[in-house]
């Protein structure tokens, strides 16, 4: 089977080039114009330089792409640029799609779209959480909201089909986000407290999901989350920030109740004082119930979809 592949240089990019490789795929890997390409001399491999916010410089017509794997996104910046990298390149990317007859895409989201304030603290969360509206939330998320609509969209028409992957906080032996452990800004350190699980992911974990979604055969649209089987608890991945070097000794450590309370009142502070537009995701509600508040998660799903294995659990 030939895959294009978007995002292919990124982090979980190179993971998903290398794993369908190993299992004789084709691959097409699509890097940004300025961006060198991490490989060298493998076989069935091919790289196109392509940036997707330019709707003129997407060409499938002649490649003959059985599956777009798309793991393309902005992950930082204003608004407008995430939208700009995360949801315009893809109407562009499934409009070269359509053009081309190309009818199967794997799209990666994450579980930062749920509506976590929704839900109650301690709830198992599955894939009949609903999706967040794209205002409660952070700019990543927003983007990630209207980029799955697109997914849908696109499953939704004749003869088409969409798997869409939530993937959770996906990490290696050496790199992992601190977005789970608190409020961590310029040299403050408050971290949350709670009995719940932090949704990990091992990128290879990731990978071996695109592989089953890739070779596998679905109609319409799916939905499936990707977790590690044993999940670390906040301490256990504030210990496993601790041993990458990510997150220093130390810190306050808080009741997650009680630091809602805090970000509520900081938020409420920074408006009345004029600097809304200053407020940091975390003191957000929708994000600080996506990050911090307490619940366990599950990926029965994926297992039964996919016949998927995570494989590593956290370390």
């Amino acid at each position: 089977m030939r895959a294009l592949v978007t995002g292919a240089a990124g982090f979980i990019g190179q993971h998903l080039v290398h794993a369908l490789l190993e299992r004789d795929h084709e691959v097409i890997a699509m890097i940004r114009p300025n961006t060198p390409s991490p490989w060298t001399g493998a076989e069935r491999l091919s790289v196109v330089k392509c940036d997707l916010t330019d709707s003129q410089g997407i060409d499938l017509g002649n490649r003959a792409v059985d599956v777009v794997v798309h793991a393309a996104a902005a992950m930082r910046g204003t608004l407008a640029e995430q939208l700009a990298g995360t949801v315009t390149g893809t109407v562009n990317l499934l409009h070269a799609a359509r053009e081309a007859g190309t009818r199967r895409i794997v799209g990666l989201s994450s579980l930062a779209v749920l509506d976590f304030r929704s839900v109650r603290a301690m709830t198992t969360i599955d894939e009949h959480v609903p999706v967040a509206r794209a205002e409660d939330t952070g700019v990543y998320s927003q983007a990630k909201i209207l980029q799955e609509s697109l997914f849908r969209q696109f499953g939704a028409e004749a003869s088409h089909t969409s798997l869409i992957l939530r993937p959770g906080l996906v990490y290696d032996d050496r790199r992992l986000i601190a977005a789970h452990a608190g409020i961590v800004r310029r040299g403050l350190r408050i971290l949350a407290s709670h009995p719940g699980q932090v949704p990990t992911i091992e990128v290879r974990g990731v990978a071996r999901a695109v592989v089953a979604a890739v070779e596998g055969s679905f109609e319409g649209v799916e939905t499936v989350h990707l977790v590690d089987d044993a999940l670390p608890s906040q301490r256990e991945y504030l210990a496993g920030l601790r041993r990458r070097g990510l997150l220093n000794s130390g810190g306050l450590m808080v009741p997650w109740k009680l630091l809602q309370g805090f970000c509520m009142g900081s938020r409420l502070a920074m408006r009345a004082l004029g600097l809304t537009a200053r407020i940091p995701e975390v003191l957000l509600p929708g994000s600080f119930c996506a990050r911090l508040k307490p619940f366990e998660f599950t990926n029965l799903r994926a297992r039964q979809l996919l016949g998927w294995v995570p494989g590593k659990s956290f370390v």
